[in-house]
């Protein structure tokens, strides 16, 4: 098992990423962290990038 993490920070927020690896699977997690009580762009974009990979799923 191979796993990385990175960590992205702006004034408006952050994201992390993990990856880990386990033979011929990788699995990706992004999470976004908006720095405002508000849904920001951050989490706009979070939200539709969990819809596309939703729906590539299926």
């Amino acid at each position: 098992m191979v796993g990385s993490n990175r960590i992205v920070s702006k004034p408006n927020g952050a994201f992390i990423v993990q990856c880990i690896a386990v033979g011929d699977t990788t699995v990706s997690v992004v999470q976004s962290i908006d720095y405002r009580q508000q849904k920001g762009t951050l989490g706009a974009f979070a939200d539709q990038a969990f819809a596309a990979v939703k729906a590539a799923a299926q």
